[in-house]
């Protein structure tokens, strides 16, 4: 003799499944806002290594431009001295 179902048993089966499915799109959900944090971190990562290289590529024109006026400057030096010593032994 099979064991009699309770009289439920199929709306409780249905609620099971449905609970089941529901977990399972959630779970989905967050997979995919999981995957979709770790392109936004990768992209951040990317941003960061650029500003690091465009930071590392200003300080280096900011130098050459500090020696080229400290270039200037002597040079600049440099021909008043000569000019004042050529004009002195005339």
């Amino acid at each position: 003799m099979p064991e009699a179902r309770p009289a439920d048993y199929d709306r409780r089966l249905q609620a099971l499944e449905t609970a089941i499915s529901e977990l399972a799109r959630q779970r989905e959900a967050q997979q995919s806002t999981l995957n979709e944090l770790h392109a936004v971190v990768n992209d951040l990562r990317d941003l960061q290594q650029a500003w690091e290289a465009t930071r590392g590529a200003f300080h280096l024109l900011r130098a050459l431009g500090n020696a080229a006026r400290w270039l200037i400057t002597v040079g600049a030096a440099v021909a008043a001295l000569w000019l004042w010593m050529k004009s002195s032994f005339k």
